[in-house]
């Protein structure tokens, strides 16, 4: 596994053969028992809710009047919980983008055969609703009632969300002042209209195609319960590791610079050099192989770069992905890769990100469509979009590094395709 960080945004790299060899034993062991999906669902769970009350605990104690190894013992704990739901958040990760594409497959060519393609939309949207709602669709609501001038308690809403923006433990949260620009900034969402109808019936699903069905819409709920368990979780361990920075005299921010085995040897009084700390705040490559991690930075950096091979995108003049949202536009490129991109991103553009967050809707809002690397039928991009009715096409791959900022491009949405113009 290879972690790729340039220009301060980070990429995750692996082998595709082992990529393609993990995601066919996953199609075999949730397509393969009914049951294995619903167990799946309950040990993630679990191990969220233990990752989650091991970071809350460092809000509940003064941190400051800990001794050293119990400061200690209470990180421990946290990794070793944030490692239990990581490897399966891993999963969902790397399944919920294949499982979506291959239920919407499946509903094209069903809805053909059984000549029942004028309920497709409906039936797309059953299977991209999440079995549970999400936070940012519960957040998305309440400033909905409140933008058409219903009573809503802002200074609670504030409370119940300021984690949101904590995507990981740079991120920080929501101040007031913030939290209000993002209310003052909402749009109201109108219900697009469709109706989502279950199509086991009119397709005349096998027990399969219905386990499929199923396996999607739990792993889209998984997909957000996943991203909404890690932003709280981070917004609670930022206590934890602000404290490990005042007692060894070190910055936050260069406390980000050191991996977990490196905090720990904090506790052994071993700091990391100056310069090497100097040297990850550049572009840096993570490797773990045979469970031990390595961080490279300059010529080593350079020559593992010079050693991977990387697909060739030069060429491509057309890119292809799943239609999330319908519709046909033009506009003008803006790259996301990074929160601070957003910035960028003025009416009428037209976001081509990675992927979107929560704190991503404000722009999303303003965009004529939106295009991403990554998700599926059920990925946040993809249901915000619908919500919005903006042309939206999702898992693309290689949007982010075939566009640039500022070019003319046609989003079509009716057919999955993003072209140059």
């Amino acid at each position: 596994m290879l972690f790729v960080r340039k220009n301060n945004s980070s990429s995750i790299y692996s082998k595709t053969n082992e990529h393609e060899y993990f995601i066919k034993q996953l199609h075999k062991k949730f397509l393969s028992n009914k049951n294995e999906i619903i167990k799946f669902k309950q040990r993630l769970i679990k191990t969220g809710k233990a990752y989650l009350f091991s970071a809350q605990t460092s809000k509940q104690v003064n941190l400051t009047l800990l001794s050293q190894q119990k400061l200690l013992s209470l990180l421990k704990v946290h990794y070793q919980n944030w490692l239990n739901f990581t490897v399966r958040i891993w999963v969902v990760w790397n399944s919920s983008e294949y499982f979506s594409e291959l239920t919407g497959h499946l509903l094209e060519d069903k809805t053909r055969q059984c000549g029942q393609e004028a309920k497709l939309s409906q039936y797309l949207k059953y299977i991209s609703t999440p079995v549970k709602k999400s936070s940012i669709l519960l957040l998305n609501e309440k400033l909905n009632k409140y933008k058409a001038g219903k009573k809503i308690d802002l200074d609670k809403v504030y409370k119940d969300f300021l984690w949101m923006p904590c995507g990981d433990l740079h991120g920080e949260p929501w101040t007031k002042k913030q939290f209000l620009e993002y209310v003052n900034n909402f749009q109201i969402s109108q219900d697009d209209g469709v109706m989502a109808i279950d199509p086991s019936q009119d397709l005349h699903l096998n027990a399969e195609e219905k386990l499929l069905i199923k396996v999607n819409r739990e792993m889209a709920y998984l997909r957000d319960y996943r991203d909404e368990i890690r932003r709280r979780t981070v917004y609670f361990a930022r206590f934890l590791y602000q404290e490990v920075a005042r007692r060894f005299n070190i910055t936050y921010e260069d406390l980000m610079l050191y991996s977990t085995p490196e905090v720990f040897e904090l506790f052994k009084g071993h700091k990391l050099l100056a310069r090497e700390l100097q040297a990850r705040r550049g572009d840096t490559i993570i490797i773990i192989k045979n469970n031990k991690l390595k961080v490279l930075v300059g010529q080593d950096r350079d020559k593992m770069l010079k050693e991977i091979v990387f697909a060739d995108n030069s060429e491509v003049k057309e890119i292809k992905g799943l239609v999330a949202s319908k519709g046909k536009v033009q506009g003008i490129a803006k790259i996301v890769s990074l929160d601070s991109d957003l910035k960028k991103i003025n009416q009428g553009d037209i976001m081509v990100a990675v992927t979107t967050h929560p704190e991503y809707v404000i722009k999303m809002q303003l965009s004529s469509a939106i295009v991403t690397d990554e998700g599926g039928l059920t990925c946040h991009a993809a249901i915000v979009a619908r919500e919005m009715k903006k042309p939206c096409i999702v898992g693309t791959k290689i949007a982010t590094k075939v566009l640039h900022d500022g070019d003319l491009v046609e989003v079509d949405a009716e057919k999955g395709i993003v072209r140059k113009i």
